[in-house]
C-alpha cells in the first residue's frame, strides 16, 4: 500500500451511555478532567456522626425519628436513607459534575473505559439549568440519527427535561441494545425543536486514528482521552516517525475529555520537558503544574489543531496548551468551555463519588470554564457539509500547514 494513503485505526475502546456529563465513560467525563483516586476509608452511621468536624447532631436526630416513629418500618432502607443523604449532600453543592454512585453505578462508570456498552453513545452536562450536549461519540446511534454538540435536550420520551439532573437524565437516556428513546432538541443553528428517535446499540469507538495525507501531512484523530489512550498515541507517534511525515494535523472535534493524567501524557509528545502543559487552580488559591515529561518528539514539527463545540476539557487542555506553548493554530469553532477537574473517589461497599476538586488554566492563565477556547480560523462545518460529506475544516487545516513549512 503505498506510504501515504495508508490509514491506521488502533485499539477499539467501546464506551456506554452512562450517567454524568459524560453520558459515556470514565474520566473528565461529563466532559470532564478526572483524576483517580482511592482514599476514603470505613464509613458507617456510627463513623459519620463521630466526626469531629461537623455538628451531625440534626442528621442523627432525624435518623433516630425516623426508626422509632416512622409507621412503615418494616418499609425503611437503611442504606438507601444514607445513600439519599450523601446525593443530598452532593446536591446542595450546586454543581452538576460532583455526584454520588451507588455499586451498579459505579461498576458502570468503572467498566466504561475499557468493556462493551449499549446506549446512544452522548456525553451531556447541565448549563444553566439547561441539559446540554456537549458532543456525540463518533459512529454513534446518536451521531447517526442527528445529535450535535450544542443541542439543548428539551424533553426525554416526551418528559420535559427541564430542571432534570444528570442522574436524572441518564436514567431515561440509557438502555439496551435495540430500544429506543425519543430526543426533543433545540439546534443551535435553527433554535427549533425537533424530535429524533435514537435507536440504543453497541458502542464501539477507536481512541486513536490516523493516516497520512497527501503532501507528507499525518492526520490524527483522538476521539477521547480514556484509560490507554496515551499508550495507542504512543503507537501512533512511533509509526509516524518512520514515515515521510513533516506536519501534523490533530483533530480534536466532538472530543469530550477524559482522564487528566493521560492528556499530559499525550501533551508529552507534543512539547519539551518540563514545558507546563495545564495548571489546577485548587482550594485557597493552592495550585499545581502539570508539565510535560517528554521526549517531545513531536515539538518540530508544524502542528495544527481541529476543534469544535464538542472539544471540551482534556481537549481543551491540549489545544490551550499547544496554542500557548507553541503558536499552533486552531481551526474551527469554540470549544464547549469545560475548565474543572474532577476526582473519582472509591468508598467502601463498592460506591464512589466524583467530585469536582480544582477549576484548571491554560499555561498563558486563561480560565475557558464556560468560556472555551477560540479558533485562530474559524471555519464552519454546516449540516450540509456533513450530509455531503465534505469537510471545509479540515481543509482549512491542511491550507494552513502548507503556509507553516
Amino acid at each position: 500500500m503505498d506510504d501515504n494513503k495508508h490509514s491506521k485505526k488502533i485499539r477499539k475502546v467501546p464506551y456506554l451511555l452512562l450517567f454524568s456529563v459524560f453520558l459515556l465513560g470514565a474520566g473528565f467525563f461529563s466532559g470532564q478532567a478526572l483524576e483517580r483516586s482511592s482514599k476514603l476509608s470505613d464509613f458507617s452511621i456510627p463513623y459519620i456522626f463521630d466526626n469531629k468536624k461537623a455538628d451531625f447532631s440534626t442528621i442523627k436526630n432525624v435518623w433516630d425519628i425516623i426508626h422509632t416513629e416512622y409507621v412503615d418500618t418494616d418499609n425503611i432502607d437503611d442504606e438507601a436513607l444514607i445513600f439519599g443523604a450523601i446525593r443530598g449532600m452532593l446536591n446542595e453543592l450546586g454543581d452538576p459534575h460532583s455526584m454520588f454512585f451507588d455499586r451498579e453505578e459505579t461498576s458502570q462508570f468503572i467498566d466504561s473505559v475499557t468493556g462493551k456498552f449499549e446506549g446512544v453513545g452522548i456525553e451531556i452536562t447541565v448549563r444553566d439549568g439547561e441539559l446540554v450536549v456537549i458532543s456525540p461519540l463518533k459512529d454513534s446511534p446518536a451521531l447517526k440519527a442527528g445529535i450535535r454538540a450544542g443541542d439543548k435536550i428539551t424533553a426525554i420520551d416526551g418528559e420535559s427535561a427541564a430542571d432534570i439532573t444528570l442522574e436524572e437524565a441518564v436514567v431515561k437516556i440509557r438502555g439496551p441494545k435495540g430500544t429506543s428513546v425519543v430526543l426533543t432538541v433545540v439546534h443551535e443553528d435553527s433554535g427549533e425543536e425537533t424530535d429524533i428517535r435514537i435507536t440504543r446499540d453497541t458502542i464501539e469507538v477507536p481512541t486513536i486514528s490516523w493516516e497520512m495525507l497527501d503532501d507528507n501531512i499525518a492526520y490524527i484523530e483522538i476521539a477521547q482521552f480514556s484509560e490507554n489512550t496515551d499508550v495507542d498515541f504512543e503507537e501512533a507517534v512511533q509509526e509516524i516517525l518512520t514515515t515521510s511525515a513533516d506536519g501534523i494535523i490533530l483533530d480534536l472535534r466532538n472530543n469530550p475529555g477524559g482522564f487528566l493524567d493521560v492528556a499530559v501524557n499525550i501533551g508529552s509528545w507534543l512539547l519539551p520537558e518540563g514545558e507546563t502543559i495545564v495548571i489546577e487552580k485548587r482550594q485557597q488559591d493552592s495550585t499545581r503544574i502539570h508539565r510535560s515529561k517528554g521526549p517531545g518528539l513531536l515539538y518540530d514539527f508544524p502542528i495544527v489543531v481541529l476543534q469544535n463545540a464538542g472539544s471540551a476539557s482534556a481537549s481543551e487542555i491540549l489545544a490551550g496548551a499547544l496554542r500557548d506553548q507553541k503558536s499552533s493554530p486552531i481551526v474551527g469553532g469554540k470549544s464547549f468551555g469545560k475548565g474543572s477537574v474532577q476526582a473519582f473517589e472509591d468508598l467502601p461497599g463498592g460506591t464512589s463519588i466524583k467530585l469536582t476538586v480544582a477549576h484548571w488554566v491554560t499555561p498563558s492563565g486563561q480560565y475557558i470554564n464556560d468560556e472555551g477556547i477560540e479558533p485562530t480560523f474559524e471555519v464552519e462545518l454546516s449540516e450540509q457539509d456533513i450530509e455531503e460529506g465534505n469537510d471545509p475544516q479540515k481543509e482549512k487545516a491542511i491550507e494552513i500547514m502548507y503556509s507553516l513549512r
